[in-house]
Order: C-alpha cells, then sequence, then structure tokens
C-alpha cells in the first residue's frame, strides 16, 4: 500500500465507542469529554471537535467511571485540581439556549467520601 491509505491501514483502529458514549455522540455535542484518560495532561474531547481541555492541579487518573455498564475510567479532581475547557462560540448560549449535562456518582464506598466521579 502506498500514501495515506497504507499510513492510515497500517495504524491501529480507534475502538468503537461504548453504547452510552455513542448515545451521547449521536446528539451531536459541541463537546463531550469523557475523562477517561490515563495520565495525559490532555482533557480529549471525543465529540470530534477538537475541544480539548487541559488537566490542572494534581487529578488522580484512572477512577471506575460512573456509569457501570461502560468501560471508561474516570478522573478524581479534588483540593485545588480540574479541567479547563478553551473559551469557543460553540458553548454561546444562542438562540436555541445551551444544555450542560454530566454523570456522576458518589465516591463514598471507595474510601473518598464526600467526592464526586463525573463521567
Amino acid at each position: 500500500m502506498t500514501g495515506l491509505t497504507g499510513l492510515a491501514a497500517a495504524g491501529p483502529q480507534p475502538a468503537a465507542p461504548s453504547p452510552y458514549a455513542a448515545r451521547v455522540l449521536s446528539l451531536k455535542p459541541a463537546g463531550y469529554w469523557r475523562l477517561g484518560e490515563a495520565k495525559d495532561p490532555t482533557a480529549a474531547d471525543a465529540s470530534g471537535h477538537k475541544y480539548d481541555g487541559t488537566f490542572h492541579g494534581t487529578p488522580t487518573f484512572g477512577r471506575p467511571g460512573a456509569v457501570p455498564s461502560d468501560p471508561n475510567h474516570s478522573v478524581a479532581l479534588a483540593g485545588k485540581s480540574y479541567v479547563e475547557i478553551p473559551d469557543a462560540k460553540a458553548f454561546s448560549v444562542g438562540a436555541k439556549g445551551l444544555t450542560v449535562g454530566k454523570r456522576s456518582r458518589p465516591l463514598r464506598s471507595r474510601g473518598f467520601a464526600g467526592r464526586v466521579a463525573v463521567a
């Protein structure tokens, strides 16, 4: 094979999204951050719009996710840890409004009383 076709075929194929992620992506969100990174400082935007965020502070990666049937992990953001998402016109409240959603669960059962896992 030659050219870009050969390069694309040689690389690893992306995993199919879980049913939960596929449902969210079917809604065509302006941005979608799974926060399942293993250690990278980048919070990848899974929507395809490339609004990648940046983790700050000392996040704890590889925590169990908030959706039990989803293999995606989560990140614990405690103290002064946070994720910064770049400003974009797509996140403005327009004539149709703006909806923001999150999935979370308390981590009390895992020794993290008062903290929340977000997916």
